[in-house]
């Protein structure tokens, strides 16, 4: 929390924007202004908060002390123009013309530049008469992890490409932003199951090997763990011998609950083995949907998870 940009990836349905909900809770209770920013993602973060969905390129109060943002490249560009292009009848001009618009949909990665450009714009803000940051801190939900890396490696594509002039400028002002560790941390939120930890073990070696983007948290997200901690409850050594129906049934149930438990522990095995970490473990909600009640136990989970790691280290 003492960063000023948080991205939350990983494979869809994963709990991503769970988990970047949550962490924005978490700076909220210290008192952080928090903006909790949407790029490209399937579902509004503002249905968490019991609101409905935020339009594209807008903002507005979630929580006390917490905005949401829909990133949009396309408005993020239109913003941009009415920045750098004084002139209101010029940049409308521009704005509406077909030529303009058939570049910016056919031009490759100009809307995912855009986009992340919009993040370095808002962390640049300032209060008015104080001149503090108008966010403490800026938490980006972000698409499925391919989507995501095509964002965060487009600053760095656009920089390579454009040895001098706007483009160049640009993007170095934002690639300097996501790959400062003082400043930016990249999170990865993953459950412990076979697709989602080979996609996150192979997230983590793109992110090692491919960029300068300074790694952070491994969220596992939706732990299950059998109300007897793992242990078989001893009324049901002898299950084959039960004729009670009921009994059968409670017995049928401990199974499948065991078999997950087991699976999880081999997965969360595998990913603890080969990756650094740190970790922080989330446990399943039983739940069917995440509303501010799930949301506050998943906070409260992740303070305690997050002094114990400060404390072991």
């Amino acid at each position: 929390f003492s960063k000023r940009l948080l991205f939350i990836l990983g494979k869809g349905g994963v709990g991503k924007s769970t988990i970047a909900a949550a962490l924005a809770l978490l700076s909220n209770q210290r008192g952080k202004k928090t903006l909790l920013a949407e790029l490209d993602t399937e579902e509004s973060i503002s249905f968490l908060f019991g609101l409905p969905r935020i339009e594209k390129a807008n903002k507005k109060e979630l929580y006390r002390g917490i905005y949401g943002l829909n990133v949009d490249g396309k408005a993020s560009l239109e913003e941009y123009l009415r920045i750098i292009l004084k002139p209101q009848s010029l940049r409308e001009l521009i704005i509406k013309s077909k030529i303009y618009n058939y570049f910016v949909s056919a031009a490759p990665g100009l809307k995912e530049l855009m986009a992340v450009g919009k993040l370095w714009y808002e962390e640049q803000l300032q209060e008015e008469g104080t001149g503090n940051p108008l966010w403490d801190l800026i938490i980006v939900d972000t698409p499925a992890t391919g989507h995501a890396l095509q964002y965060l490696r487009m600053p760095k594509a656009a920089y390579d490409s454009f040895a001098t002039g706007l483009v160049h400028r640009e993007a170095k002002r934002v690639l300097d932003l996501i790959t400062d560790p003082e400043k930016t941390l990249v999170n990865i939120v993953t459950t412990a199951e076979e697709m989602p930890v080979n996609e996150t073990l192979d997230l983590v070696d793109k992110i090692c090997k491919k960029t300068s983007l300074p790694l952070g948290y491994i969220f596992i997200n939706k732990i299950f763990t059998p109300p007897w901690s793992g242990q078989k409850p001893g009324l049901f050594d002898h299950h084959n011998s039960l004729e009670n129906g009921l009994l059968r049934s409670i017995w049928h149930v401990a199974e499948v609950m065991m078999e997950r438990w087991e699976r999880n522990e081999t997965y969360i095995d595998r990913l603890e083995s080969n990756l650094a970490g740190p970790f922080i473990r989330i446990p399943y909600i039983f739940s069917e949907e995440i509303t501010m009640k799930e949301l506050l136990i998943i906070t409260k989970e992740l303070e305690s998870q997050i002094k114990q790691l400060v404390i072991s280290h």
